[in-house]
């Protein structure tokens, strides 16, 4: 079981036929080991299961089957068993152990006498593996495991590491415990000695535990990675252990003088067979034979005498950089024997072969002569040192002949022949000093090659034999670099004529040129005046991929799929081994759908797809930046993205445009200066028009063409510039106006927009009525107009009644007789009376047109329709200048009123006819229905033909009329609540037949449905005023006349609902009162002075008629009526 390993548990591997796997127990990088159950033994046991990736090369696991076979037949007590190999699946069935010293010292040091035992144990499983040629190879606290009878055995040989290695490296054990000379061959050869080193070095570790390392403070002068760390520490001669007894107290001192001894790394010193140890720790010092007992794998901490043991400890700090190191397992092979050299007879080159007369030409060394040699059967030949036959020469191959004696005294000549060699391999090793390469050349060969490079040797890299202007020297190449080596044997080794060094660079650049046809591409590197142009050849099977794909379109991608312009990396030798390049696609079309998080494209095709929108996708459009929220469907957009795989790719761009909409139109129109001095200018009017003209261009597809702006224009340019769009609109088209600038009231209440050459003494000839654009924008054939006025601003003018509020000016327009101002065209306010809008930037208050501006940019299309109804439009406005109670502005919508008039000229015909009736009094009866049914036929349900004929009724002086009346009113009344002329002539009928008391009521309940001026200079209707003094009259005639039918409590209530009114209607009231007790006075008067008793009757009668102090107000009834037949 591998020591290199850390506890997890993943899902475990399907069971076989014989062995149950039944946990995890831990997993390493080449294997993970299983606690397993043989079902034929009935056993448990451990399985070391090879993962899947190395199972499939063959010459690997044919080697890791040799070693786990030739372990196999190692029995002995301290090692680990090895029951079986199930090949098909890649298992080792070892023998189940408890746990490993590793693990045991993490809680502290071993106690001292069951390290003599470990260490007894291992040597004894030492001596027999050496015994028997098999080198360990990594011997470490982990790999020196505990049965379950607390035995320590030897395990893990060093398999995996010899069979995978993360970086290729074959040197031998794991680095921390490793020898010195695996790493070295100036600490003298590997053998036996080198497994004495690994345990002495873990048996100090053992007893120190987990504070071992602190012996190292300068590990980390080797570098960050620590493997390499511990390779350098033990490459290097003067760094050693501390004597024990420096470090540890209470070590017995033949423990201690063998444990230094073992780690020593001059092998002069340190020991070099396990016997020779076992000899000098079998005994105790006192004498006592040294026993074997069991160890508990969970090793509690060290105790207060264990604690003792330290003396002196440096703090440590290692840094490391990632290598893997493959161990071997054997000894590797030495160089070839190499023939001792004699005296010559001929030097030169072979220049004729010829193999079947056994002859040669050579060309002298010497003296360039050619000379003929035969061989006879009994001569001897050498190919580069190496045992041959004359039929394996070669023209060109170096060649020295000498004469020499066999065996049995017959002469023979010794034909050594040299010829140049060629190795292919991984670079292993650079030896600088003595211009050495190592190099590990192919399968076939398991021993590195040496090679010596001199003056002569030519080296490339890559192709290329200059590197910065100056030659490529053997200081250049690194380790696993592909090398190709020319070399010459000769009796002292290898010289190298010509290195080829290939080595896999990243580059990356900008992708210039593909060429395809040459294979080649061009590539742009750097930046700025250090930029360079590349060319690189490609590989026939370079690998390419786009954004990490190699599939695109269910198409392998290739180099004609690369675009120039594209960054790419680039991992490249001689030639272009891989291109990882970064594109973005484009993709175009409508947009069919826009959701939180996604967008759907409608492509040329017909076809739909859908992106996603994240947090990273950035939206424009028509050029500037927008939230994806403002996107809408029917915009055409160009989505870029790098995920050309994605069912839904996320968006990185969504470049967007809105196709303008034909029917839409819109005039802007500012007026910033003026040349009137009253007129405060309006310094952020033009900019802001300038925005609101822009976004209904860019954002609401109002084309360019059909979006006027008019900036402070004088009077005539203006009119002009209205008159001429109006003029181009037809039935189907949609206008917007928004007019920014200020309004001036005249004296007669006409309002008028200021041009830049407005005069306030002349705002009708300087001024461009609203009425007058109001009737012109009616009469447009549009069929949607919306009118935005923007005309109240501060600073505000001295009269504020001069400039009228926004609302103000929509109040003051006037329809047809009997229709609204406002039929066809919406209005929109920007501000209520008393209020004003900045008329500068830097405020900080949201000024009127920036929020139209946001709206049009969509803001406020709730429904996302690319069209805003003027109730969004206002909604969103008035939402948005509600910014604080000082500053927030009410703005209000004026919606379009088309009804026709209420009444049709004949039916008004027909009512002044009833009024006409009314005023004289005079009418037949048959006349009087007549005309009161023709009426009420073609007046429909309104009421004016009711309260006509009620008025006739009421103002005849036949009783029965009365009585009808009456009930006419009544039924008013009840089916009208809300009209005041019904209460009234109730009122009148109820005094005349002396029911003040009721009288009073109804005057009450009509004074509370009388209307008040909701605003603050609005007025009372003037055709109204003459009740407060007639309601004063009657109130007095009551309280003078009969005060048990008026009590007193009716009276406080009439005059209580009289007082909600403004003062001055309230003293109309007190004056008929007043008029009341004058008239009362007169009659006291007249009373007094009459000494006839039938004249002072008569005038206390008359006292006591209503008629005698007021008339009902018929007059004033019809002419209320009448005014308003056109409302």
């Amino acid at each position: 079981m591998s020591g290199n390993v850390v506890p997890v548990q993943p899902g475990l591997p399907e069971p076989s036929a014989r062995y149950e796997v039944l946990d995890t127990i831990a997993q390493g990088d080449f294997a993970t080991v299983y606690r397993a159950r043989d079902r034929e033994l009935g056993r448990e046991v451990a399985i070391k299961a090879i993962h899947p990736q190395y199972l499939t090369n063959p010459r690997q696991l044919e080697r890791y089957w040799q070693e786990a076979q030739l372990l196999a037949t190692l029995q002995h007590p301290n090692i680990l068993t090895i029951y079986d190999i199930v090949r098909p699946r890649g298992w080792l069935i070892l023998e189940l152990m408890r746990g490993n010293l590793a693990r045991a010292i993490e809680a502290g040091p071993l106690d001292i006498d069951f390290v003599r035992v470990a260490l007894v144990c291992s040597l004894q499983a030492l001596r027999f593996l050496h015994a028997n040629g098999v080198i360990h190879g990594d011997v470490k606290p982990s790999n020196m495991l505990v049965d379950a009878r607390g035995r320590v055995k030897l395990g893990d040989f060093g398999l995996a590491r010899r069979a995978s290695s993360e970086q290729g490296s074959l040197l031998k054990g794991t680095t921390k415990y490793m020898a010195p000379e695996l790493v070295s061959n100036q600490f003298g050869p590997i053998g036996p000695a080198s497994d004495l080193y690994s345990l002495g070095f873990s048996a100090y570790e053992l007893l120190c535990g987990p504070r071992f390392e602190e012996l190292f403070p300068g590990l980390s002068t080797f570098g960050r990675d620590r493997q390499i760390a511990w390779l350098m520490w033990h490459a290097a001669p003067d760094r050693r252990l501390p004597p024990i007894h420096r470090v540890l107290e209470g070590v017995p001192e033949d423990l201690a003088r063998v444990i230094q001894r073992l780690s020593a790394k001059d092998q002069s010193v340190r020991y070099t067979t396990a016997a020779e140890v076992l000899e000098d720790l079998r005994l105790r010092p006192s004498g006592a034979p040294a026993a074997e007992k069991p160890v508990q794998t969970g090793q509690p901490p060290a105790t207060p005498d264990q604690a003792k043991r330290w003396r002196l400890l440096g703090a440590s700090a290692a840094l490391a950089v990632s290598i893997v190191l493959s161990l071997l397992l054997l000894l590797m092979p030495g160089s070839p024997r190499r023939p001792p050299p004699e005296p010559g007879e001929l030097s030169g080159v072979i220049v004729e072969v010829d193999p079947d007369n056994r002859r040669m030409v050579i060309e002298s060394a010497a003296d360039g002569s050619r000379i003929q040699r035969t061989f006879t059967p009994g001569d001897k030949f050498q190919l580069n040192f190496r045992p041959g036959y004359l039929r394996q020469l070669q023209p060109g191959d170096q060649v020295r002949i000498e004469s020499a004696v066999d065996e049995t005294g017959r002469p023979v000549r010794l034909v050594y022949a040299t010829r140049p060699e060629l190795a292919q391999g991984q670079l292993q090793e650079i030896r600088a000093e003595s211009q050495t390469l190592v190099l590990q050349a192919g399968p076939q060969q398991d021993a590195p090659l040496e090679v010596t490079l001199t003056k002569a040797t030519k080296i490339s890299l890559n192709g290329q034999d200059t590197v910065q202007g100056r030659p490529i020297r053997l200081e250049d190449l690194r380790p696993a670099d592909r090398v190709s080596v020319k070399y010459q044997v000769s009796p002292t080794g290898r010289t190298a004529l010509e290195v080829t060094a290939e080595r896999q660079m990243q580059l990356e650049a900008v992708l210039h040129e593909v060429d395809t046809v040459a294979g080649h591409l061009v590539l742009d590197v750097g930046q700025g005046a250090a930029a360079q142009r590349v060319r690189l050849p490609l590989a026939p099977d370079c690998q390419v991929s786009i954004n990490g794909a190699r599939i695109v379109n269910q198409k392998p991608v290739g180099p004609a799929d690369l675009r120039p312009g594209s960054p790419v990396r680039i991992v490249h030798d001689s030639q272009v081994l891989r291109v990882d390049a970064y594109q973005t696609f484009e993709v175009q079309g409508v947009v069919a759908a826009v959701a939180t998080g996604s967008l759907e494209l409608r492509l040329s095709s017909g076809q739909s797809m859908k992106f996603q929108l994240t947090p990273q996708t950035q939206c424009r459009l028509e050029g500037e930046p927008i939230s994806p929220e403002d996107l809408r469907v029917g915009d055409q957009a160009v989505i870029t993205h790098d995920a050309p795989q994605a069912q839904a790719p996320p968006a990185q761009l969504v470049t967007a445009t809105r196709p303008a909409d034909p029917n839409r139109w819109a005039l802007v129109v500012a007026i910033a200066e003026y040349s009137d001095p009253t007129l405060a200018r309006l310094p952020a009017a033009a900019d802001d028009a300038r925005l609101v003209h822009m976004t209904l261009i860019r954002r609401y597809a109002v084309p360019k063409s059909q979006a006027v702006l008019v900036v402070d224009p004088p009077r005539d340019a203006l009119a002009a510039e209205i008159r001429k769009l109006l003029g181009s609109l037809r039935a189907e088209h949609e206008l917007t106006v928004y007019v920014l600038g200020r309004a001036v009231r005249d004296r007669d209440g006409q309002v008028y927009l200021a041009p830049k050459d407005f005069r306030h003494e002349d705002p009708a000839g300087s001024g461009l009525a609203v009425q007058q654009l109001l009737d012109q924008l009616e009469a447009c054939p549009a069929r949607s107009k919306l009118l935005v006025l923007d005309t109240c601003h501060e600073p505000a003018p001295k009269d504020a009644d001069s400039e009228p509020s926004s609302v103000e000016v929509f109040e003051s327009l006037r329809g047809p007789a009997g229709q609204a101002a406002l039929r066809t065209v919406t209005g929109l306010a920007s501000c209520s009376a008393g209020e004003r809008n900045p008329s500068a930037a830097g405020t900080g208050r949201v000024r009127f047109a920036q929020a139209l501006a946001e709206a049009y940019a969509g803001k406020a299309d709730k429904n996302r329709d690319k069209r805003i109804e003027p109730a969004e439009l206002f909604a969103f406005v008035a939402d948005r200048l509600a910014a604080g109670a000082a500053s927030a502005r009410t703005p209000r919508l004026f919606l379009p009123d088309n009804r026709p008039p209420r009444l049709s000229a004949e039916a008004k015909k027909a009512i002044r006819a009833l009024a006409g009736l009314v005023r004289t009094g005079e009418a037949e009866p048959a006349e009087l229905r007549n005309l009161y049914a023709s009426a009420q036929s073609l007046a429909g349900r309104e009421v004016e033909p009711h309260l006509l004929y009620g008025l006739v009724l009421l103002k005849s002086k036949q009783p029965k009329h009365r009585a009808e009346a009456m009930a006419h009113f009544e039924a008013l009344k009840n089916e009208k609540p809300n009209l005041l002329l019904p209460l009234q002539a109730l009122c009148w009928i109820r005094f005349e037949r002396r029911m003040y008391q009721a009288g009073i009521d109804d005057l009450a309940e009509l004074f509370t449905k009388l209307p008040k001026p909701q605003k603050p200079r609005e007025k009372f209707p003037a055709e109204l005023e003459y009740l407060f003094r007639w309601a004063g009259q009657l109130r007095e005639f009551a309280a003078q006349v009969d005060e048990r039918q008026a009590p007193e409590a009716s009276l406080r209530r009439l005059d209580a609902a009289v007082a909600q009114h403004a003062p001055e209607l309230a003293a109309l009231y007190e004056q008929g009162r007043e008029q009341t007790r004058q008239r009362n006075r007169q009659f006291d008067a007249q009373a007094s002075a009459t000494r006839d008793p039938a004249t002072r009757a008569k005038i206390m009668i008359d006292r006591r008629q209503v008629s005698s102090f007021t008339t009902f107000p018929f007059e004033e009834a019809v002419q209320a009526i009448l005014a308003g037949l056109d409302r």
